[in-house]
């Protein structure tokens, strides 16, 4: 169920992060590309993360997709990818009292210390970290909530 509630929620953060909503007709080629891209990316960032699968997916060469994710979004295939399971990690992290060994296994990375040097080369401290002041900032605005009373 958490991992359903996490899918939606990167689903519309994907719309956002695109700054518009999908379009009802798609009108190019390069479109339809992205667009079938990040739904795959949403539904497979956790077991695949190299460009040649989703290439593959589509139907085109991993050079001719970085060109049009390129294009469309000014990123790179592997910057949405990463960002994709960065936004999950940090998900799970705020909202679930897992491990992050747990956290680490859920998306699909060999060891907990491989997940923490991803993490921190992405979001710039380790998940631990990341928790740990997330959960002083909630506990900071409680405190402040009720002391408004």
């Amino acid at each position: 169920m958490v991992k359903h509630i996490l899918l939606t929620m990167i689903h519309g953060i994907s719309d956002l992060y695109q700054g518009k909503s999908w379009p009802n007709k798609i009108t190019t080629r390069s479109d339809e590309i992205h667009k079938k891209f990040i739904q795959l990316v949403m539904k497979n960032y956790t077991a695949k993360r190299q460009t040649a699968f989703y290439a593959s997916q589509l139907s085109i060469s991993p050079q001719h997709l970085c060109m049009i994710i390129k294009q469309k979004t000014g990123r790179s295939v592997s910057d949405i990818i990463a960002d994709m399971i960065i936004m999950d990690a940090k998900s799970q992290l705020m909202a679930t009292d897992l491990t992050i060994q747990e956290i680490s296994y859920s998306l699909n990375f060999p060891n907990v210390s491989f997940f923490g040097k991803y993490f921190k080369r992405y979001v710039g401290v380790s998940p631990q970290k990341f928790r740990n002041s997330f959960q002083k900032s909630v506990t900071f605005a409680a405190y402040l909530k009720t002391n408004r009373q």
